[in-house]
């Protein structure tokens, strides 16, 4: 630990300090604008006007091969955007019709992003292609991960011209969580994406490959002022029902109500609340193939009361999952900033229903969770120029005894744009319940203990430097978290040198890294690699990479040493073929019930298919096996294939089809599901739901109204 912390010290010195960013106004409107996608209102004269955008992502922020303006203005109600994207070839813009939040990089669109703090942590993207259909995400610049899951209210409209695309946005002041300064300075990113033979993307920012952050190089836009603090709430009321037909059992009629909560008292501060939250078969998880895993997967969280500033609770030890409240019957929440500082604070009651994740050295163990609780969740967030510390709690009463706590900092240091330094201390008390009939763990023992993770990174233009570790005691528990493994100790290095070469390949990453895992306490070997392998970025919008390893695992006590291939290919290569992905791992295989050595692999292959521009094909497939000397021990396959007809950016129908076989030691089993869904948004949170479940054992109806009532 200390000779990892000394390395990082060293490697992090004398390097120059980041530029500060180009500074702009922005102007208040004079007059009216109407949403309509063609920016010719007088008002957007004296609008800020954004140009000389550059290229970054496939060149190195030279000429772009479109032209591209932007205009930037306000009220005092909401943030005014506009986008001229001219194109020299018209015709080969990719505009298909796609439901809310599936804008992805195969696809022509134009974005703002908006940091309202100014402090490099966090920002809210807002973006739409040339048909209309806005997507929006929370980038967190701390671990550089784009997140989909919350939505805003927005207004946004595009038009196809002679010369390309015109875009305008309205984004309610409403939407956004700024201080109460006066005036106020925002960071934006203004951006277009340009996918072709190869993807472009331009900013009016250049945004350097030597690198370690994206948001540090936003723009700073001054001059906002008299911005609003008054009240704002949003009502949502929701109604489900559903009719379902077993053949062993009577039909079954059920229905539900709940609602979800946004009340602004301030520009400063968010309260949610959430009184039965709705999660339903309308949003589906992806189905994962489960077979011969020694640790829990995780799946992302869709539920709205979650999703307020989900990046004020992400942290490098995920000590926050909220899927782990499996059915809250209602919650609260409240986040909001003062000064330099930035916190939440939720609590919630859970009804239980789900399986608790126990980690232990060599795998996860699962519980039924049966028990009712309550969970509280916080953390403060204190930011020092481009760095920060932190601190979080977190805690889950269980009905009856029973407890488990976690204390503890958590901190970013950024001294330039490429080098930081992150990590995170906690400590944990945990009381199990007196429940052995539920686990032989639950005996109402108490347990303390701890967890730190560390990380230093470096990205310059050539190479880069990544070096970690990570330590979780024998008796460390995150029951609102996702930690599945404990009573281990990881260290790791890895660096890549860069090539950017003119040809099928725009970006070229070699790659060599080890790491160690050893016993908490004993110091055993418990893993331990040496990988190779190569990362790519290229024509057709294609990406990827390619790793060749060597690890020892132990299996009980039997350690036990694979060589296998681990890669990952994908590409958007025309507009009719937005997608298409291989990836997986084949070579020696563990058969981890058996500690034994066999050979196998794990490969998915996924497709999308656009037949029109409101068509859409989807199809994955997914394969597990693992062949022992005696013959062939299990064999698992999923087979998904999902059509969508998008009529409008609002309305939509859906059918989804999935086969899910798994063989072993000579039995089969094999389910077939069916759905279909028609869905009408008005917004996020005004929707219309209809839809058919078809499975072995059940067939059922069901639909959902919520409806949105604001102020």
């Amino acid at each position: 630990m200390r000779f990892t912390m000394l390395f990082l010290m060293i490697i992090a010195a004398g390097v120059p300090v980041v530029a500060v960013p180009t500074k702009v106004d922005i102007s208040k409107l004079d007059g009216p604008i109407t949403v309509d996608g063609a920016p010719t209102e007088a008002a957007w004269q004296h609008a800020r006007r954004i140009d000389g955008f550059v290229e970054y992502f496939t060149g190195d922020n030279g000429a772009p091969p479109a032209q591209t303006v932007g205009l930037l203005a306000y009220d005092e109600l909401a943030v005014y955007v506009a986008f001229m994207a001219d194109d020299p070839r018209p015709a080969d813009i990719r505009a298909p019709l796609v439901d809310r939040d599936k804008v992805l990089g195969d696809q022509d669109y134009v974005a703002i992003l908006i940091d309202t703090l100014n402090d490099r942590r966090s920002g809210v993207a807002f973006r739409v292609n040339p048909r209309g259909v806005q997507t929006d995400s929370v980038v967190n610049d701390a671990n550089g991960e784009e997140d989909f899951s919350p939505d805003f209210f927005y207004e946004a409209v595009a038009r196809r011209t002679e010369r390309g695309w015109t875009a305008e946005m309205r984004i309610p002041l409403a939407s956004l969580r700024y201080p109460s300064t006066d005036p106020q300075t925002w960071g934006v990113i203004m951006m277009r994406n340009y996918p072709r033979d190869y993807r472009y993307i331009m900013s009016n920012t250049p945004i350097p490959k030597n690198s370690g952050c994206f948001l540090c190089h936003a723009s700073e836009v001054a001059g906002l002022e008299g911005l609003p603090t008054g009240s704002h709430f949003t009502i949502a009321p929701y109604s489900t029902a559903s009719f379902s037909r077993q053949p062993s059992t009577a039909n079954h009629f059920d229905s539900d109500l709940g609602l979800d909560l946004k009340w602004n008292p301030s520009a400063r501060l968010t309260i949610d609340g959430t009184l039965n939250p709705d999660f339903s078969q309308i949003e589906a998880d992806v189905p994962q193939i489960d077979v011969n895993n020694r640790f829990a997967l995780s799946y992302p969280e869709k539920r709205t009361f979650f999703l307020e500033s989900v990046d004020l609770l992400s942290t490098p030890i995920v000590a926050t999952y909220t899927r782990s409240i499996t059915s809250p019957a209602w919650g609260m929440r409240a986040t909001g900033n003062a000064g330099s500082n930035a916190y939440t604070f939720l609590v919630a009651e859970d009804r239980g229903g789900g399986t608790m994740v126990l980690p232990g050295q060599q795998g996860s163990d699962f519980v039924p969770q049966t028990i009712r609780s309550r969970v509280a969740l916080g953390r403060i967030r204190r930011s020092f120029g481009d760095s920060f510390g932190a601190l979080m709690v977190s805690a889950r009463e269980l009905e009856g005894g029973g407890y488990n706590r976690l204390f503890g900092p958590d901190f970013l240091w950024k001294r330039n744009d490429r080098d930081k330094i992150f990590g995170q201390f906690l400590a944990s008390s945990t009381e199990n319940p007196n429940r052995p009939d539920l686990s032989e763990q639950f005996r109402g023992q108490s347990m303390d203990g701890h967890a730190y993770r560390v990380v230093f990174e470096r990205n310059a233009k050539i190479y880069d430097i990544w070096a970690g570790t990570s330590g979780y005691s024998p008796e460390f528990r995150a029951d609102n978290g996702f930690v599945v493994q404990n009573d281990y100790r990881r260290t790791g290095l890895w660096t890549g040198f860069r090539f950017y070469p003119k040809g099928f390949f725009s970006y070229v990453r070699s790659y060599t890294g080890a790491n160690y895992d050893s016993g908490f306490d004993s110091g055993d070997k418990l893993r331990n690699g040496l990988y190779q392998g190569v990362e790519f970025e290229g024509k057709w919008g294609s990406t990827g990479w390619l790793t060749a390893g060597r690890t020892t695992e132990r299996v009980g006590s039997t350690l036990l040493t694979r060589h296998d291939l681990e890669f990952n290919v994908r590409a958007a290569p025309r507009g009719w073929l937005p997608a298409i992905q291989l990836d997986g791992v084949a070579g020696d295989k563990i058969d981890y019930a058996g500690a034994r050595l066999g050979k196998g692999a794990m490969v998915n292959l996924s497709a999308t298919l656009r037949m029109t521009d409101h068509l859409e094909l989807q199809a994955r497939t997914s394969r597990d096996w693992l062949d022992l000397d005696s013959g062939r021990l299990f064999s698992a396959q999923i087979d998904w294939l999902k059509a969508t007809y998008t009529f409008s950016p609002r309305s939509l129908v859906r059918a989804i089809a999935q086969q899910r076989t798994i063989e072993r030691e000579g039995a089969s089993d094999r389910k077939v599901t069916l759905s279909g869904l028609y869905a009408y948004k008005l917004n996020w949170q005004t929707v219309f739901f209809v839809g058919y479940g078809d499975a072995e054992d059940a067939r059922s109806v069901f639909m959902k109204v919520a409806y949105a009532f604001q102020r």
